[in-house]
């Protein structure tokens, strides 16, 4: 069941938090709730990537992402990711995810999110995001000029190495196998 309370208290909320410049760092403090637990009474793999969502949702807020969406009837799409996961969580227990963008290039924005439980790493990931209309990817650089912000492609080496092992990959096609 995907997380809609969650989703909906901020909508509710977000707006009237501070705003964030492009490259801040979104800190949120989270709980474990008993709808995040699997089976093995810790948080489900999955759960995490929908609880990162909020996370990119409440980002977008803060940077003005949400009206820029609004005002030209754009969409956003995760293209990939990469996640690892650490340390356990389990019920009741509290924790912070950070988001951030660590690279935007002529299509993605790409994202570290990383969830700590007392200053430990529990969970990471790097996430390739796109604002989509009905055409498609929108470049972002026009993306950035419906937000007021300057156009600042940047890749860090260790994304670039990650995307590009991406596109080597094979995609249903198991003849290169």
């Amino acid at each position: 069941m995907y997380i809609y309370f969650r989703t909906l208290k901020l909508f509710l909320t977000a707006r009237y938090d501070e705003n964030l410049d492009f490259w801040d760092e979104l800190e949120r403090p989270m709980m474990v709730l008993p709808t995040d637990i699997d089976v093995f009474l810790e948080v489900n793999n999955g759960r995490y990537l929908s609880l990162m969502d909020i996370g990119r949702f409440e980002f977008g807020y803060k940077v003005g992402l949400v009206d820029a969406l609004k005002r030209r009837k754009w969409g956003l799409a995760v293209a990939g990711s990469s996640i690892r996961y650490r340390k356990r969580m389990h019920m009741f227990q509290r924790f912070t995810m950070h988001t951030r963008v660590v690279a935007v290039d002529e299509k993605w924005t790409y994202f570290q999110q990383v969830i700590k439980r007392n200053g430990e790493w529990c969970v990471a990931a790097l996430v390739r995001t796109a604002v989509t209309d009905p055409n498609g990817v929108v470049p972002s650089q026009e993306v950035a000029q419906e937000m007021g912000l300057a156009w600042e492609p940047c890749m860090p080496d260790w994304v670039a190495r990650w995307d590009e092992s991406d596109q080597m990959r094979p995609w249903g096609d198991h003849s290169s196998d």
